[in-house]
Formats: C-alpha cells, sequence, structure tokens
C-alpha cells in the first residue's frame, strides 16, 4: 500500500504479478481486490463485522484452493520454485491460522484492530514478496 500522509492507494494488478496460467493470475487478482478491502475497512476504523468477516472468510477458502492449485501447476510445469512455494504456503497458513485462532479470541477493540492491521500488513508483504519472487518463475515453466 502507498501512503502519502492519510491517504492510501490500492494495490493494483500489472502484468509484472502474471504467471502466465490464466486461472491464477484470476485468483491472484481476486486477492488483490480483498485486500485492497481490507485497508478500506482499516481506513473506516472498521476492525469487526460483515465486512471483515467476508473478507476472513474468502482468505481462509482462499488459502485451501489456491495454495493447493498453485502448487499442482508448478509441479505439473517442473517449475524450479515448487519445493520454495510450498513451505511459504505451510508459512502462511501457519500465520493465518494463528491469526484466526487470536482474533476469535480477542475480547478488546484495540487488540482486534491490531490483528487486522497485522494481517493487512502481511497480505500486502505477500502480494509483493511471494508473488513477485516465487509465484512469478511459473511464467518460464509453462508449456
Amino acid at each position: 500500500m502507498i501512503k502519502s500522509k492519510d491517504i492510501a492507494m490500492a494495490i493494483e494488478w500489472s502484468e509484472a504479478y502474471a504467471t502466465t496460467i490464466d486461472s491464477i493470475d484470476r485468483q491472484h487478482k481476486k486477492l488483490f481486490e480483498y485486500i485492497n478491502k481490507l485497508e478500506n475497512c482499516i481506513l473506516e476504523g472498521m476492525y469487526v463485522g460483515s465486512k471483515i468477516d467476508d473478507i476472513l472468510e474468502f482468505l481462509g477458502t482462499y488459502t485451501k484452493v489456491h495454495f493447493s492449485h498453485e502448487e499442482f501447476c508448478m509441479k505439473e510445469n517442473g517449475c524450479p520454485t515448487a519445493e520454495k512455494n510450498i513451505k511459504a504456503h505451510e508459512s502462511f497458513l501457519e500465520f493465518y491460522t494463528d491469526f484466526v485462532k487470536s482474533y476469535k479470541e480477542a475480547s478488546a477493540d484495540a487488540e482486534k484492530e491490531k490483528l487486522i492491521r497485522r494481517l493487512q500488513k502481511m497480505a500486502e508483504d505477500w502480494l509483493v514478496n511471494h508473488i513477485c519472487k516465487i509465484d512469478i518463475h511459473l511464467k518460464a515453466c509453462v508449456k
């Protein structure tokens, strides 16, 4: 997220993120959309409620469906970063599982705010560091 004082700009999809596998790129675009929804909630001071629940539900489903599909595609195309990708996915899943547990157990609004902000930062870092440094290797492997 690019910030100038209190103004935030959405992270936008660009071809720099493309893997050339349409299904993966569509899923990544959807992730961008939800990370931006999360940022909007933070800007609105919204750390609980149906919008946050929707985002958390999406991320829970996304990690299961997308990670499995992406790992399959990497293996099928002989991508050299396939094992690194699996380890990164396992690490993110561990983070997300711990996050959900902590979020459900948090009773204070300030605690939920801190957790949501942490999730948003982790998700943005994921977009930049994971997609651009690991997933992008699929581009050279697609037959």
